[in-house]
């Protein structure tokens, strides 16, 4: 039986912006005194307001991070997918924005065995952008052990063991994982 994915081993650090993160002060404190319904409908409001914006301007990428970022907040997976997918054609270079893209493909908890062929595509290509990346040489390892490809997955996971080092919190799940691969 194959389990369901953990939290990533190393997060892709995202390059600092100077853009707008979110509400302003003034905001978060008329927020802090509205009832739950009237401060999601302003939430609501806030992001379909950016959604419409990155219409009007389509090349933002960090906006479309942002907006992937809040349908996330908002349990809206499938517009929070399109929001990262339009951002990660944009920024084919950006491992930061690459990363988000695929953890939206296969949030937390979904079955190894569900891994969608986009995901496995994303992380290919964040690979070939970073060999050294412990999160995609992790769901990398993860991707081939699970189309039976032992060899790499041996491969990845045994480069990251090397990269954790030995008193890394995850080092025994990731030798349980290896050592399944070479049958018990």
């Amino acid at each position: 039986e194959r389990t369901k994915r953990s939290a990533p081993l190393v997060q892709a650090k995202a390059p600092p912006t100077t853009a707008p993160t979110g509400p302003t002060q003034g905001q978060v404190a008329a927020a802090q005194n509205m009832s739950p319904e009237d401060r999601q409908k302003m939430i609501r409001g806030m992001v379909k307001r950016l959604a419409e914006r990155l219409e009007q301007n389509p090349d933002d990428v960090d906006g479309w991070v942002r907006l992937g970022r809040s349908y996330g907040v908002l349990n809206q997976p499938a517009d929070s997918i399109k929001a990262y997918a339009r951002a990660a054609k944009q920024a084919p270079e950006r491992i930061d924005v690459q990363m988000a893209y695929a953890r939206a493909l296969f949030p937390k908890g979904t079955p190894e065995t569900a891994m969608p062929g986009v995901f496995k595509n994303v992380i290919g290509r964040v690979l070939k952008l970073d060999p050294a990346l412990s999160e995609a040489m992790f769901y990398g390892g993860m991707i081939a052990a699970n189309e039976g490809d032992a060899k790499t997955a041996r491969d990845l996971w045994g480069r990251l063991l090397e990269r954790l080092g030995p008193d890394a919190p995850v080092r025994p799940a990731l030798e349980r994982r290896l050592k399944a691969l070479e049958g018990g």
